[in-house]
């Protein structure tokens, strides 16, 4: 959530004593895992920011949003997100590169010779 608040080229830390400080005053929207399905029912029943989603049981958030959903985002407005912490972007698409001299399509049809380099390469 830090991250997303903080403009590019720009750092900001939050200590773990100021998890809570940073995370209650925050709109439950913003909570990772919740949706705007999520957000709706949530804000129906009076739960606004990320504090009052942590002052509610954890009973009662498993009875509006189900077991697991329940307690994963009540521990998330507690701060502690289980999920493992991804240094490096995962890649949206991979793509390659070939370069062709004029040379390489002499006397063929040059789409029949590409097609025939991508199918024997797949």
């Amino acid at each position: 959530m830090a991250c997303a608040l903080t403009p590019p080229g720009r750092l900001l830390a939050v200590e773990p004593a100021g998890v809570s400080a940073f995370l209650r005053p925050r709109p439950v929207r913003e909570l990772p895992g919740v949706g705007p399905t999520t957000a709706r029912l949530l804000i129906q029943h009076g739960v606004h920011t990320v504090g009052d989603l942590a002052c509610l049981p954890l009973a009662t958030v498993q009875r509006l949003l189900g077991a697991r959903t329940g307690r994963t985002l009540h521990d998330r407005a507690h701060g502690h997100d289980h999920r493992p912490v991804v240094t490096e972007p995962v890649a949206r698409s991979t793509s390659a590169e070939h370069r062709f001299t004029r040379l390489a399509f002499r006397g063929r049809d040059p789409v029949g010779a590409l097609y025939g380099r991508v199918t024997v390469g797949a």
